[in-house]
């Protein structure tokens, strides 16, 4: 209880001078922060996160802009399910 009491004299003598000293700070470092450089280097960051991807036996990170896989594309007339070659 008498911490309690002391606490609130505190707060009642000098809290709002530190309140008050805490947000013009706080306002400072919002002024003063470099919000272009910020945002292109989280542009970056992503860009080096989620542009590449590990192989399984490669060490190293490759581009997802080297890997290449061939596709064939048919017309639409010859992709039904009857022509397709039954297996047995």
């Amino acid at each position: 209880m008498a911490l309690e009491s002391v606490g609130a004299w505190l707060w009642d003598k000098y809290g709002k001078d530190i309140a008050s000293t805490l947000a013009g700070k706080a306002k400072e470092q919002w002024a003063r922060f470099e919000w272009t450089q910020s945002a292109e280097k989280y542009r970056q960051r992503m860009k080096d996160l989620y542009s590449t991807t590990r192989m399984l036996g490669k060490p190293e990170s490759v581009s997802l802009e080297g890997i290449f896989t061939d596709v064939q594309q048919f017309p639409v007339w010859q992709f039904h399910r009857d022509s397709l070659p039954l297996y047995a």
